[in-house]
């Protein structure tokens, strides 16, 4: 520890190369502690993935392991294909071991060619289809760490993959195959959908019995506050519980908070037109209002 400390103190680790250095640094010291595997099982799926779309001569070491890992995963059994195509717009292929996108009407692009959205989730939906057809040999407990998932999606494509982050989660949970996921997301779009997914939730404990009729109703998955904890990180660096312990759902102004700043330019905008219309003496109706 007093190694590490002097190694973390030098100043010339201030420097936008030195976050780096001390990133691989602490990677290879843990290692070494733990005989070269973690206690636990870990996967870790970092951000900017659509760089493994152009190579593997990458410095990255998360990229270097998790590029190591996608290239054995077409070798296990796809668990949900409809589903990941759905959400990828396309079928993925791996022809002489490159990757490849082919989309309904035939059309066929190397992963290098495709958008900036596929590239960097197409590596995270090859994971998710196979988890759990292969077991680590070191660690009981499994821990997926995932760095912003849902990068350049639209909002349904993120709503698509946060419902099937949870699916596989509630499977393998039933399978006595669990999975602990770490999610880290700036998107009001997903927390917004965790808190329906939530609320299915506490519908069907309070209302078990009528489990058909909610299915039914809304097809979304669902998930029990005690699966969840979320953490909301202020402007400060200090980080607080976004879920409520009564009720078991994100706070709302939690949510909020992050579009606060876009809404309220909005309201400012919306008062300066009606103040605006005011002074010019004309008439002003709502929206709703006109025809």
């Amino acid at each position: 520890m007093n190694d590490w400390k002097r190694y973390l103190g030098k100043k010339d680790h201030i420097t936008p190369d030195g976050f780096g250095e001390v990133k691989l640094f602490l990677h290879n010291e843990l290692l070494k502690i733990f005989g070269g595997h973690f206690p636990i099982a870990t996967t870790f799926i970092p951000a900017s993935r659509a760089a493994l779309a152009f190579g593997s001569d990458i410095n990255d070491d998360y990229l270097k392991d998790y590029n190591n890992l996608a290239n054995i995963l077409p070798r296990f059994k796809s668990r949900s294909p409809k589903l990941i195509d759905h959400i990828l717009k396309a079928n993925i292929k791996i022809d002489n071991g490159s990757l490849w996108l082919e989309s309904e009407d035939g059309r066929k692009v190397p992963i290098s060619k495709a958008s900036s959205g596929q590239q960097e989730i197409v590596y995270v939906l090859m994971l998710l289809d196979k988890l759990g057809n292969f077991r680590y040999s070191y660690g009981k407990d499994h821990s997926l760490f995932i760095e912003e998932p849902l990068a350049h999606l639209y909002p349904l494509e993120q709503k698509q993959t946060i419902e099937l982050i949870t699916q596989i989660f509630n499977s393998l949970k039933e399978k006595d195959n669990p999975i602990r996921f770490f999610i880290t997301t700036h998107s009001p779009y997903i927390l917004n959908s965790m808190n329906n997914i939530l609320k299915k939730g506490g519908l069907i404990e309070k209302y078990g019995r009528k489990t058909d009729k909610i299915n039914a109703a809304i097809n979304i998955p669902y998930l029990f506050g005690k699966d969840l904890s979320a953490y909301f990180i202020d402007a400060d660096g200090t980080g607080k519980t976004m879920l409520d312990e009564t009720e078991r759902y994100l706070y709302s102004d939690k949510i909020a908070e992050i579009s606060y700043s876009i809404d309220n330019d909005t309201r400012k905008l919306s008062e300066l037109n009606n103040e605006l219309l005011d002074d010019e003496g004309e008439v002003f109706w709502p929206v709703s209002a006109r025809k």
